[in-house]
């Protein structure tokens, strides 16, 4: 037979005997009772079987670790955003939670939390803009170089990646520089 000793809602206590005497205030459970020392009575039912975890976890019998969640019966771990939703984990400096996922602040964001200073949003603001003249500027010095050697230039109107590079390098005049700004497109 299978005994348990219980104070406070709590096993203090489980042994199997055939003996006669017993501890005071023991409980026969049956043989296939899986109980331990320090689990509280009330993860079982009126039968003495195990509650399903789900039931557990929700009466707060039983403490998940941080950052794990159930799935069904199962203990898994979360994914980083659920982490990061939880309060698990801090939202890296920078960034926010949106739609779901981790997405980087805007520069009003970062100025307005305090991440950044003016002098940050305008030195970024000009390494993009910069950044953006860069990525063109081979398209004009192929077109110089092919009609300096008289060659037919593969870029047939170079026109509107001029006036793009000349609606970058405005930007800095334009109001809402360098927070609130649109950015031309090139053709």
């Amino acid at each position: 037979m299978k005994y348990i000793k219980v104070e406070n809602d709590i096993i203090t206590g489980v042994w199997a005997t055939d003996s006669a005497t017993l501890p005071e205030g023991a409980v026969r459970v049956p043989n296939g009772f899986t109980g331990i020392k320090g689990m509280n009575v009330h993860e079982f039912d009126d039968n003495w079987t195990l509650r399903p975890l789900s039931e557990r976890v929700s009466l707060g019998y039983v403490r998940l670790p941080e950052g794990y969640k159930l799935d069904g019966e199962n203990v898994v771990e979360m994914t980083e955003i659920e982490k990061y939703q939880s309060g698990v984990l801090p939202v890296p400096s920078g960034y926010k939670l949106a739609d779901g996922a981790l997405a980087e602040m805007t520069l009003a964001e970062k100025l307005a939390a305090g991440i950044i200073t003016e002098a940050d949003v305008e030195a970024q603001a000009r390494a993009e803009r910069d950044e953006r003249l860069s990525s063109v500027e081979w398209r004009v010095s192929r077109y110089d170089t092919q009609v300096r050697l008289g060659v037919t230039p593969t870029e047939s109107d170079i026109k509107p990646v001029l006036e793009y590079m000349q609606k970058l390098r405005d930007l800095p005049t334009t109001e809402g520089w360098p927070k609130n700004i649109t950015c031309p497109t090139v053709v």
